[in-house]
């Protein structure tokens, strides 16, 4: 990589955090701006060598260090790291090299760009690194006053495994160190930590199957939603920014004071999973598609609409605002304790979607429509729910959620089955005393081919009289149409127990089961 490709790559990372600032401005400070006073860099080729078991100090720049005595530094030279005396070792000036072993029995390293003199770039441009020591080999970037100290890994060179990167800030206003991927580069099996620096992947590079956690508040991860590959990337403070269309199965985990964004670069970020206590925000016009690794994982924190500050204040005028989409995807189940306010509403497209939250509403105020997949929990949900398509592939709406505990649903609009819908309703009755699933909803219709499930465990004779009510229907107006296998006044026979099916249950307007003899 050149010095004018440095500057270019360093004007993207800069106008990629400017849409994160545009999203949400408190996040950085205006004045954290990277200067690369790379105008003096010049690319000394040299050769391949070893790092000597004594050397004279830990300047990597000069030869007596190194068997034989040359420098590496070049986009062919090798740097081999064995046994030595002195293993903090300090990149005073910028370097090249193909790639850095750590050959078996190596002792533990830990390499330092120190951008003392001005930035200070090691660029890996070819196999990468190649760890046998099998202990955990360090590097560690950090910025001061003026400038910050960097790693690329470019072409298709990789982080390799058993190896730790560690990215540092500086004094306020002043640099970060970095850590930045670019052309097909990958993460590999590293684990790459920011405490406040900046992690970017660039062009074609991936995650891989890296491990990525931003510590630090001004710590900032940025890539593509192809670029997340199966990485786990974990914000505990700090920004993870996702954005742009493709498939991955990275688990995403966020914590006390992290923050993950789906980002407007592109529609449909997609993430293998989401988990924790920290706060999503989605961008302006974005569906937010989780789950594609099919864990089953619960998010307790706060889903939200992204503030869109690029809008001037007569376009808001004349365009209404539109917010973000959260879409389930996969096979796995999705709990969400949390009162969300992502705005234009949620989509279930496969697996189970669990609403349980205790305040506000699990799914914003915007409408849920179960595609394919299960919608359940015992929580609330604020916008009207449509259960099916009419002529998709089957949608359940079953508040235990495929467990054997019975859950109540609140739906505070209207809930429609459409043909293709099925309810799916437990309960457990002894004698006199019952504990059943309940949907409460604002209004229900079920079209014509919806069904029920019926799942009961009854222990003996339950007593003539007993009623469960299996949806409470809250509104003025009556339940519009029957379950297809459920009929008004019709019997059914669960256990030897039989039941009476109303329609006009409960105060008037609610779907029953009565025992009778």
């Amino acid at each position: 990589m050149t010095p004018g490709d440095v500057h270019e790559s360093a004007l993207l990372l800069k106008g990629v955090i400017g849409i994160i600032g545009a999203m949400k401005s408190p996040i950085l400070p205006y004045a954290l701006i990277l200067t690369l006073a790379l105008s003096a860099l010049k690319t000394v080729y040299a050769g391949s060598a070893t790092w000597n078991a004594n050397p004279v100090d830990s300047d990597w720049s000069n030869p007596a260090n190194w068997t034989p005595a040359t420098v590496p530094n070049g986009p062919n030279d090798i740097a081999t790291f064995g046994v030595s005396s002195i293993t903090g070792i300090s990149i005073n000036a910028s370097i090249e090299v193909n790639s850095i072993i750590f050959s078996q029995g190596a002792s533990a390293f830990t390499i330092t760009p120190s951008p003392a003199n001005g930035a200070i770039v090691l660029t890996i441009s070819g196999a990468g690194i190649t760890n046998s020591s099998e202990i955990t080999q360090n590097f560690v970037t950090y910025g001061d006053e003026d400038s910050s100290s960097f790693i690329f890994f470019t072409n298709s060179a990789t982080a390799g495994s058993g190896t730790l990167f560690t990215c540092n800030p500086g004094p306020p206003l002043g640099g970060h160190g970095q850590v930045n991927f670019y052309d097909t580069a990958t993460a590999g099996d590293a684990t790459v930590i920011s405490n406040g620096g900046w992690i970017f992947f660039g062009d074609d590079s991936t995650a891989a199957d890296a491990t990525i956690i931003v510590n630090g508040d001004d710590g900032h991860v940025i890539l593509s939603s192809v670029a997340a590959n199966n990485a786990t990337l974990v914000a505990k403070s700090g920004q993870i920014l996702i954005s742009g269309a493709g498939s991955n199965a990275a688990r995403v985990q966020v914590y006390d004071r992290g923050v993950l964004f789906i980002g407007e670069i592109g529609p449909g970020a997609l993430v293998g999973s989401i988990e924790g206590d920290g706060e999503i925000i989605i961008s302006i016009g974005e569906t937010f598609r989780v789950g594609s690794n099919n864990l089953s994982t619960v998010f307790s924190g706060v889903i939200q609409d992204a503030l869109h500050l690029e809008r001037s204040c007569a376009a808001r005028q004349t365009q209404p605002e539109i917010g973000g989409t959260l879409a389930k995807v996969g096979t796995g189940k999705l709990k969400l304790t949390g009162a969300n306010t992502y705005s234009v509403g949620t989509n279930v497209e496969a697996g189970t979607l669990v609403v349980a939250n205790a305040d506000g509403s699990g799914t914003g105020p915007g409408p849920v429509k179960v595609t394919s997949g299960r919608l359940g929990g015992n929580g609330v949900i604020a916008g009207e729910t449509r259960i099916g398509t009419g002529s998709g592939r089957g949608a359940f709406l079953a508040p235990a959620a495929g467990t054997t505990v019975q859950a109540t649903l609140t739906i505070q609009s209207a809930l429609t089955f459409n043909s293709d819908a099925t309810y799916a309703y437990t309960f457990r009755a002894n004698r006199n005393r019952a504990e059943t699933d309940q949907v409460i909803a604002n209004g229900v219709t079920i079209n014509s081919g919806a069904t029920i499930a019926l799942n009961g465990h009854t222990r003996g004779t339950l007593s003539q009289g007993t009623v469960m009510t299996l949806i409470s229907n809250t509104s003025a107006d009556p339940i519009s149409g029957t379950f297809s296998n459920l009929p008004d006044g019709g019997i059914v026979t669960i256990n030897g127990n039989n039941f009476q099916t109303s329609y006009t249950g409960g105060d008037g307007n609610d779907l029953t089961l009565t025992v009778v003899p």
